[in-house]
Order: structure tokens, then C-alpha cells, then sequence
């Protein structure tokens, strides 16, 4: 059976709460759960055009704008940029870039994604920014579900439950949520379908995992916010 994709506009693609999966990827999931690894590949597919800002130190990332910013922040390599690489990118190469900042007025999505990275940017002052789409960002190191270490900071505007995959981190730091107990991640869990979901099941991560995932990060959290 062949996966189409959601229909995007010619520029740029819809804000991420509007993505909603195709209809023979919701009749999928309805029959089968699917293994971690082969939904973080649909995933990739749905938004495989997305590209992202990310800090290395704090495991961040977030929403770049789509095509606007490969257009505005790589021109030179317009049509040969490999966004399934890594690219190091500075602070002051994202601020400096009047092309890209104009973004923000020529589409409702970029109104709402630009001031985000602006946040974004002050927030992860003086750290290692990379840019990189999902598949070159989490994947090829996902062997031990690092993925799941990492945080969208995009989600964190959303309501709850809008995230296409609610990592572990997710539930700490997402301001409607703030869990302090696995036991509450579980039965969250339980009442709705968080995709990477422990089992027993070949490709999910085990309860034990994606526990120490989650209480690692609640630590690494709380102690970021006594400083």
C-alpha cells in the first residue's frame, strides 16, 4: 500500500499542530501499533521537509521555518544543500540574517515559528547550534533510543497531547503537564497513545529504559532550575 504524504503549500509547510496523519497511516495505527523505530520513520516521512535548530548541549531543538530558511540562510547552496547532514551554525549567522527575519510577515506560519526561535536563540546563547532536518538530527544515533533524550521545544507552545511524539521530556518540562513521578508518564500512557511507548514488544524501548530516560532527565531539569 503506498504512504501519501499530507498536501503542503507550494512555500512553506503548515504550523506542526496542524499536521494531521493521511488517512492510510491513521487506519495503520488503528490496527496495529507500530514499533518505535518504524513510526519515528513515518514521522520523518510526514515532515521530511522540515528543518530544525538544535542545541547539542541541552539535546533542543525546534522548527527553522521549512524551506524559507533553507532559501534564506544557505542561497549559496540553493537545490545541492544535504539537509539529512549536520551543519554548524552560529547565533549571530541565524540573528544577522535580515532575509530570513523577514520571513515572519509573509506567512501566519512564520509568524508563529520566528519569534519561537528567537526564544529559542536567547535561551541557548553561547551553545553549539547545529541545523539539520529530523533524519540527520536524532536517527542515526537512535540505536539506544537517544532520541527520546531529546526535546522539541516547539511543543512546549502547544496544548497538551499535540505533539506527534511526546518524549519522556515532555511530560517534565511541558507547562500544562510538569510530572515529577514516572507513575504519572505511565498513566497518561495508559489513557492515550504516546507512540514510542514502552512494551515487550521488539523496537520499543523497555519500561526499565524509557524510566531511566525520563528520571535522568527529571534530574538533569530540576537542577537546571535551582541555578
Amino acid at each position: 500500500m503506498a504512504l501519501k504524504g499530507p498536501k503542503l503549500p507550494p512555500v512553506v509547510a503548515r504550523n506542526k499542530a496542524e499536521w494531521r496523519l493521511p488517512t492510510a497511516l491513521t487506519e495503520l495505527t488503528a490496527r496495529a501499533r507500530l514499533n518505535f523505530k518504524s513510526y519515528a520513520l513515518i514521522k520523518w516521512v510526514i515532515r521530511m521537509n522540515s528543518v530544525y535548530f538544535a542545541c547539542t548541549s541541552c539535546k533542543n531543538y525546534i522548527d527553522a521555518g521549512y524551506r524559507g530558511a533553507l532559501n534564506a540562510l544557505f542561497p549559496e547552496k540553493l537545490g545541492s544543500i544535504d539537509i539529512h547532514a549536520i551543519h554548524e551554525i552560529s547565533e549571530d549567522d541565524i540573528i544577522n540574517n535580515s532575509d530570513y527575519w523577514k520571513l515572519e510577515h509573509s506567512h501566519p506560519y512564520y509568524s508563529e515559528v520566528l519569534p519561537r526561535v528567537r526564544t529559542f536563540l536567547t535561551k541557548h546563547r553561547d551553545h553549539r547550534l547545529i541545523f539539520s532536518d529530523l533524519d540527520g538530527l536524532l536517527y542515526p544515533r537512535d540505536e539506544e533510543f537517544e532520541s527520546l533524550r531529546w526535546l522539541d521545544e516547539g511543543d512546549m507552545y502547544e496544548l497538551p497531547g499535540k505533539a506527534l511524539i511526546m518524549e519522556p521530556r515532555y511530560f517534565i518540562e511541558h507547562p500544562k503537564l510538569q510530572y515529577r513521578q514516572w507513575s504519572s508518564v505511565k498513566a497518561y500512557c495508559a489513557a492515550h497513545d504516546c507512540v514510542w511507548n514502552y512494551g515487550d514488544s521488539p523496537g520499543y524501548p523497555t519500561d526499565a529504559i524509557a524510566q531511566e530516560i525520563f528520571e535522568t532527565a527529571l534530574q538533569d531539569f530540576l537542577k537546571r532550575s535551582r541555578c
